[in-house]
């Protein structure tokens, strides 16, 4: 992290975490002889020798996140920028899968806090219905109604459209917005060290 509370995620990009990825995945094809280890080995090689390596033939320990003055802003990501490589629909879906996943988080969080049985039911409640009100989307109820609605008569929605043009997008947001964004303010409020 960059700062005092532990919050702001320190974006640059270490020699040594990208050593022991390249490490990891290397002796998972040796064991599996799957490509995708030894293509992502490879590229993370490539990336070393590319943006690591001095000219003098040593490695910099590192490479800087800062852009325009702002820790990591090369890295994030705007709704228009994400919807603008996904595309729109796979965007939107992503985008709004993140915001979904951050109120059902939100929703276990309060439950689990709260003290007695009506507060587990309200730290539910509250979140969860913003969440279908707002037309928000998580895999697991999509599950669901999509392959519920691929059975009607005249349905024109492939097993393809649901897995690749909404299952996938949907479920990566759904892990950015309960596993980073609450996560990190569950880890912020309750497991970061204090002075």
């Amino acid at each position: 992290a960059t700062d005092e509370r532990w919050l702001v995620p320190h974006f640059e990009k270490m020699l040594y975490d990208n050593a022991l990825l390249l490490w990891a995945y290397v002796t998972a094809y040796q064991y599996t002889r799957l490509e995708r280890y030894a293509d992502v080995a490879h590229r993370t090689a490539r990336y070393i020798l590319r943006e690591l390596r001095s000219e003098e033939g040593g490695c910099y320990c590192g490479q800087d996140a800062d852009s325009e003055g702002v820790e990591g802003k090369y890295y994030v990501f705007t709704p228009e920028e994400v919807r603008s490589v996904l595309g729109e629909p796979d965007g939107e879906a992503f985008c709004r899968a993140i915001a979904c996943n951050w109120l059902v988080c939100l929703a276990v969080w309060l439950a689990s806090a709260a003290k007695d049985v009506a507060g587990k039911i309200f730290g539910c409640f509250f979140p969860i219905m913003a969440f279908v009100l707002s037309g928000f989307e998580h895999s697991v109820a999509n599950m669901f109604f999509i392959p519920a609605a691929m059975t009607v008569p005249g349905s024109t929605v492939t097993l393809s459209d649901f897995l690749l043009g909404n299952l996938l997008p949907v479920t990566m947001g759904n892990i950015i917005g309960g596993g980073i964004f609450v996560g990190m303010l569950f880890w912020g409020a309750y497991l970061c060290p204090r002075k």
